[in-house]
């Protein structure tokens, strides 16, 4: 570990797809880094899990609202 810190220094962030053994190595290695979930794959499991929920009863029109919204709540600065 030392000889990874010497040679890129302290790391700050870093950008998972939400491997929960991912997430827990990289916990382990890195205790002061935060962890981002990639937003593509945020946005594919809650499309995943929407045409899952009740046998993918929902629409597709109301299921891309979801996703819109969610697409539009990520570029609000408040």
């Amino acid at each position: 570990m030392d000889i990874w810190t010497n040679i890129i220094g302290d790391i700050m962030s870093i950008m998972i797809d939400r491997d929960l053994k991912e997430l827990n190595a990289i916990r382990r290695v890195f205790p002061t880094a935060k962890v981002l979930l990639c937003w593509f794959h945020v946005l594919q499991a809650v499309h995943r899990w929407m045409v899952k929920r009740d046998g993918g009863n929902l629409p597709v029109n109301q299921r891309n609202l979801v996703i819109q919204a969610m697409v539009a709540m990520k570029s609000c600065l408040t």
